[in-house]
Order: structure tokens, then C-alpha cells, then sequence
């Protein structure tokens, strides 16, 4: 299956674009870097209003219609096409993003308990490529966490807490994480029930203790168990886009006022670990 793992890094700036074919061509999208709130799961869509297009926020009724071109979504649900997505966020009363166009990476069956015990494994070895990037502007596709010491694979948990840390309290909270969930979700179908299963004490925040128990760094993988090319990949797109990013200015999301239909705004609502 060939899919974009770029689009995974731009679920943040990327544009929910919809309904193109009703703009004249080489008429501007006024709903480009545009994201709709309000209702809570609306998309926005072009508008005339006189003689200039306007965005406009609003809940699909229908899909039938709508021709199959498969999205995933941020948590790594796949809908059939975006109408879809965003019929079922206005039927949950939740704002879901689009994390890339195409069938999603995650698996759609659910994550049994063996899955979940290799998961751990599979993000170390990711956060290890990311680290070799971060150092040395590539990674070594050789290296894997069956080849490090404790204190080596310690060291690489540690990096990425402190990355995530953004209030520098030693927890992780539900704002810490959301960026770094919405990149794994969409690839792993074990992600959302590892989250959970980090919090070990129930109180919405992952401290580094229990990162680390969550990891299982002490804790050798069997031989063939982790099967990290996706996360290589993942890895690979990650450093091109941050040097992108470095390059060049954020695109800045506009708010969209409508009375009727609801607004746009920057930021979604919390989620929970």
C-alpha cells in the first residue's frame, strides 16, 4: 500500500479543504488555513455571499453521494471520504482533524494484548531514529534497541520526555502529548490503549517514572518482535519537515466568523490522557 507519511507532520497546518469543484477555477479556496470549531465537527465549506466567496462552517446531513476517496483521521479511524469524517464528529458533538488522505497505516481490528506488549518496543526504536536525526541529521537504519545498553536506551527515553515536557513540572499532561499522539495514531492502532495505559495511577498525568515503566526500557525485545520501518520512515520525513519548518514562516489559521454556522479557531478542545 503506498501512502504520504509527510502528511502526518502537517495535521496541525494542513487545511480541512472540501467542496473545490464549486469554485470557479483559479478562484482562491477561502477556506484554505481555515479550521471550523463551531458546531463542533463542522468542515468548512466555500459560500458565495454577492460577488466574493466566503468560508463557512457547517455540519454535512448526507454522504451517499460523495465518491469513495478513503481519509484517516488523527486517531486513526479510516472514513470513506471527508464528508464522512465529518458527518460522524457532528454525530459525536467532537472535532476530528484529518491527519492524511488515503486508508489509514493503523489497523482497523483491534489491539490485542500481545500487540500492545511489542508497541512499547516499536516507539523506543522510533524515538531512537529521531534522536540520531536530531544529533546527526540522519539516522543509521542498522541500529536498533537490541543493540543499546540500558543506560543508552534510558538516555533516549529521557530526551523525548524532556522534548514533550513543555512546563519543565516532570509530567506529561493531555496538552504535553496531543501533537505526539495524533502522529502515532494514525500509523499504530495499539497507540490510543498505550496512552492509557501509561497513566498507572489515574490522574491524567504521566510522570517520568511511569514513561519509563510504560517504555519497558529495561526490557529486551525477542529477536523479530519490533518492526520499526514505519517509524524509519516516519523518522526520515520528520527531519525534512523541520527543516522546512525552520525555513519558512507557520501559515497562521484564521478565525471565520459566521453567526450561523459557527466559527473557526487555532486550537481544539483537551483531550484526556
Amino acid at each position: 500500500m503506498e501512502f504520504s507519511l509527510q502528511c502526518i507532520f502537517l495535521i496541525f497546518s494542513a487545511a480541512l479543504v472540501v467542496a473545490q469543484d464549486v469554485l470557479p477555477q483559479g478562484e482562491q479556496d477561502p477556506c484554505l488555513d481555515k479550521r471550523c470549531k463551531k458546531p463542533a465537527g463542522s468542515m468548512c465549506i466555500p459560500v458565495l455571499k454577492g460577488d466574493k466567496w466566503k468560508p463557512k462552517c457547517k455540519c454535512p446531513e448526507d454522504c451517499t453521494n460523495e465518491r469513495l476517496d478513503p481519509v484517516c483521521s488523527v486517531y486513526g479511524k479510516q472514513y470513506n471520504n471527508l464528508c464522512e469524517l465529518h458527518l460522524y464528529g457532528c454525530n459525536k458533538g467532537k472535532n476530528i482533524m484529518m491527519a492524511y488522505k488515503g486508508e489509514c497505516v493503523a489497523s482497523q481490528e483491534e489491539c490485542v494484548k500481545d500487540e500492545l506488549m511489542q508497541f512499547p518496543h516499536r516507539v523506543l526504536e522510533w524515538f531512537l531514529h529521531l534522536k540520531e536525526i536530531d544529533e546527526f541529521g540522519q539516522l543509521d537504519s542498522n541500529n536498533n534497541i537490541r543493540k543499546i545498553s540500558d543506560e543508552e536506551r534510558e538516555t533516549i527515553s529521557r530526551w523525548k520526555f524532556d522534548q514533550l515536557d513543555r512546563k519543565h513540572d516532570d509530567s506529561l499532561d493531555a496538552r504535553d502529548l496531543k501533537e505526539f499522539r495524533f502522529a502515532l495514531m494514525p500509523l499504530e492502532h495499539c497507540a490510543s490503549k498505550f496512552f492509557a495505559m501509561c497513566d498507572i495511577d489515574k490522574n491524567s498525568k504521566i510522570s517520568y517514572e511511569e514513561w519509563t515503566d510504560c517504555l519497558m526500557i529495561y526490557d529486551r525485545p525477542e529477536e523479530g518482535v519490533v518492526n520499526s520501518q514505519t517509524y524509519i520512515a516516519n523518522a526520515q520525513v520528520n527531519v525534512v519537515d523541520s527543516k522546512d519548518k525552520r525555513n519558512s514562516p507557520e501559515p497562521e489559521e484564521e478565525e471565520v466568523e459566521d453567526e450561523d454556522e459557527g466559527d473557526v479557531v487555532e486550537e481544539d478542545e483537551e483531550d484526556d490522557i
